[in-house]
């Protein structure tokens, strides 16, 4: 865009006004486009320290250097205020004239040597550019520079903005959550799944991309139909329907005929179905009933005969193989491999269809949120990475990727010739709550209070061994790290920072001095510890792969989910060692001097003795196998479970012995992704909800621009 006589490249970082060039302090370039996206509005310090920077700064004098750089940037001298004013007491304004460039005066920008932008992580690069494009569409049209031309290329091309996308508008925006989109091969429909408010079950919708017509496809109560996928005929959808029955993979003619039963299916996991580019096969997850140990496995059934075979063979006993796509031709299949315990994280792989040889793609196992072909030779994947989620183009033989700049996509979907992509947007914002954990009747709901609260997603909060100080995730400085506050401080202290690797969780050692916590690498997630007065950080315990630490009351040993010889298990570590306990059980907590409760692979609480290795059940009733967020508190469970309403989930509390409930709390909770942390000296609970989420269609429109 131009400002006053400059025009200002934020992908360069630098402002040019006729042979005159400056390259801007990334910190000042980024102070600049938030200043240019407040239009006549001033900015306060506080707002640019928390817009820019958003983490530890030695002083807010950083400000004032960079306001400094900018007007010596822009020719001003001292006292002219000609481009940036000052507000006393208060902050800064851009007064200079502020308009979008023509086409004609991108063209030289375009012509310039691909340049490296202003350094920064993944937390700064995606308002720069929001604030670069300037439009109502900003968030959607962030696809367009960096990233456009890898995109729609067969071979990686320097960006070009002559590659444009025309601004992505909604599809759906009915509330409660709609995925799993599908194409039609006309590209003129779109079906997917939807889950709406007050509805426990999924169901399928048909929808016009240009006039907006929605058509029902499946929606009987009770039952859910999700992961569909038309025939290359367009004629006919295949997809997933479930109930309390079980779970079957139909076909359906979009024409009235009904519902043909094709195959059985595994039962109540997100999967879906792909229809093979020859319209005979069909693929879809199932377990294997002649396998003994009754593995998820990819099976593509032949429409003809009826006869079914297993395309892939190496998933885990514990593990599950979903999400199957074909490659165009027909000669690939794409999946994903993942372990339901302890956090549904999978990794990307490729399986020849014709020499049965799979190969992993992607590494290391994260969450994934589908995947699509751009062509015979790339997949464009979404991975939810420091929290947010990412879109990836990558190569499937050269192993290439390039991080796209776009706003949260999941379950992306191209069509044939990769000129239009749908995709479910996610919009959210996280924040941590606190109940009062006694100070209201039985039975009766908790007030709550906003912890943590920021333009960034907070949660997996855990309170101090004495209930004075908060710790918990954030991804405030563009990566997922441990942050701590004092109890009832707005104000943060960034405790880890490392670049790239997110920190997953993290536990107070009973002292109250330092925090054990893990870091995801490509070895997997590896316990390190860090002492709160000082910020020492250093590696702790012995390279295994772990989930969810603890530390006992001894505070010589720890408990956690590690992953050894292939397969999760409960393990008990020292500072310098590991002991395998017990196999098939997952999250431990503590609940005496040498007991944790862990649930089993059907979600059944267990207690676990750590010395004898022996079980015992507690409760077999913890929603959707324990992977919600719950915690043990003297006599009292606390869980989460859904509340059947879309995005509300309910904290309820169970007195252990005599089995009665209550409801504690009702409101946006993330369940998937929470925790729950009771401190009973503080009398308070800590959970984490969502501000606001929408899971919406997106469609975008890909082309030149002439």
């Amino acid at each position: 865009m131009r400002v006053g006589k400059w025009v200002v490249h934020p992908d360069l970082g630098v402002v040019r006004s006729g042979d005159d060039e400056v390259r801007l302090n990334p910190k000042s370039l980024e102070v600049l486009l938030v200043l240019i996206d407040a239009g006549s509005r001033g900015v306060s310090r506080g707002a640019l320290l928390d817009s820019v920077w958003g983490q530890s700064y030695p002083s807010d004098a950083v400000v004032s250097r960079a306001i400094a750089d900018l007007r010596a940037a822009f020719g001003e001298k001292a006292g002219e205020q000609r481009y940036i004013r000052t507000l006393p007491k208060y902050g800064y304004q851009l007064v200079a004239a502020v308009a979008p460039l023509s086409e004609a005066e991108q063209e030289p920008a375009a012509a310039q040597p691909e340049a490296a932008g202003p350094a920064g992580g993944s937390g700064t690069a995606i308002p720069r550019w929001r604030y670069a494009l300037l439009s109502g569409a900003a968030l959607l049209a962030v696809l367009v520079t960096a990233a456009v031309t890898h995109l729609w290329t067969d071979t990686p091309a320097p960006p070009s903005l002559n590659e444009n996308i025309e601004a992505g508008r909604p599809l759906s925006a009915d509330p409660g959550l709609e995925h799993q989109p599908r194409l039609a091969p006309d590209a003129q429909w779109v079906v997917y799944a939807a889950k709406a408010s007050g509805r426990d079950d999924w169901d399928l919708y048909r929808a016009h991309l240009t006039d907006g017509t929605r058509l029902v496809v499946a929606a009987d109560p009770g039952v859910s139909e999700h992961g569909p996928a038309y025939a290359p005929d367009g004629r006919q959808l295949a997809y997933v329907r479930f109930d309390a029955q079980g779970c079957v993979v139909v076909v359906d003619d979009l024409l009235p005929g009904g519902a043909q039963t094709i195959a059985e299916c595994t039962s109540r996991f997100p999967t879906l179905v792909d229809w093979a580019p020859d319209g005979r096969h069909l693929a879809y997850s199932s377990r294997a009933a002649d396998d003994p140990m009754q593995r998820r496995r990819i099976y593509q059934v032949d429409l003809d005969s009826g006869t079914r075979r297993a395309l892939t063979d190496a998933v885990s006993a514990t593990g599950t193989d979903y999400y199957p796509r074909y490659s165009p031709s027909g000669r690939q299949l794409a999946f994903l491999r993942g372990e339901p315990q302890p956090d549904h994280r999978s990794t990307l792989w490729v399986v020849d269809l014709n020499s049965g040889i799979e190969r992993q793609v992607q590494a290391p196992a994260a969450q994934l949120g589908g995947m699509s072909w751009q062509d015979q030779d790339q997949l464009l994947y979404a991975i939810n990475e420091f929290g947010q989620w990412t879109l990836y183009r990558l190569g499937i033989h050269s192993g290439e990727q390039q991080r796209l700049r776009a706003p949260e996509l999941i379950h992306p979907e191209f069509n044939a010739d990769a000129s239009t992509l749908v995709a479910a947007s996610v919009e959210r914002r996280v924040g941590l709550l606190q109940l009062d954990a006694h100070g209201a009747e039985a039975g009766a709901e908790r007030p709550a209070t906003a912890l943590a609260v920021s333009t960034a997603d907070d949660y997996a909060g855990r309170l101090s061994p004495d209930g004075r100080t908060l710790a918990f995730l954030s991804t405030r400085s563009g990566h997922a790290e441990l942050w701590v506050a004092d109890h009832g401080n707005s104000a943060a202290r960034q405790l880890t920072r490392f670049e790239g690797p997110p920190v997953r969780s993290a536990d107070w050692h009973p002292s109250g001095e330092s925090l054990l916590f893990t870091v995801a690498t490509e070895q997997g997630e590896r316990l390190h510890r860090v002492q709160l007065i000082t910020g020492q950080i250093q590696p702790f315990g012995p390279e295994v792969s772990v989930a969810a630490p603890r530390w006992l009351g001894d505070g010589e040993r720890w408990v956690a989910g590690c992953r050894l010889d292939g397969q999760w298990q409960i393990c008990v570590g020292h500072a310098d060692s590991v002991r395998p306990l017990k196999v098939r059980l997952f999250r431990p907590q503590p609940i005496g001097p040498d007991t944790v409760a862990a649930v089993d692979d059907a979600g059944t609480l267990m207690a676990l003795n750590l010395e004898e290795g022996s079980t015992a059940p507690i409760w077999d009733g913890l929603p959707d196998r324990g992977r919600y967020g719950w915690e043990i508190d003297g006599d009292t469970l606390y869980y989460l479970r859904e509340a059947g309403i879309n995005g509300q989930g309910q904290l309820i509390g169970r007195d252990i012995d005599s089995g009665f409930e209550s409801v504690l709390f009702q409101g946006d909770l993330p369940l998937a992704d929470t925790s729950v942390d009771v401190s009973a000296e503080a009398g308070t609970i800590v959970l984490t909800g969502f501000q606001a989420a929408s899971d919406d269609l997106q469609v975008f429109r890909f082309g030149q621009s002439r």
